[in-house]
């Protein structure tokens, strides 16, 4: 699903560098699902249709506004640490219909 020169803008605390690469996302997220349960609180999201900042016209990419329940799961000794994160992400594509 996504093009090999996909990049994703950074914008975590203290990040180093201006993008993530497709690896990179995928060994964050990666460490991420495996330390943290994600939950979808709108669903079904509402996805919308993005326009060409330049013609103001339909692109074909699209964006969505959401909020994601994140819980660091229990321990033996910790209660479970839910938060509500919300998230807006926009999406191009490439020739191939590939997130790029």
């Amino acid at each position: 699903m996504y093009a090999k020169d996909f990049a994703m803008f950074e914008t975590g605390f203290d990040a180093t560098k201006d993008a993530l690469h497709l690896n990179a996302l995928m060994k964050s997220d990666k460490q991420m699902w495996a330390i943290f349960d994600f939950k979808l609180l709108d669903s079904p999201p509402v996805l919308l249709p993005c326009v060409n900042p330049k013609t103001k016209l339909a692109d074909g990419s699209f964006c969505y506004c959401s909020s994601w329940e994140v819980t660091l799961p229990a321990t033996d000794s910790t209660a479970a640490k839910p938060g509500v994160v919300k998230l807006y992400e926009s999406y191009d594509f490439n020739a191939e219909g590939k997130i790029r």
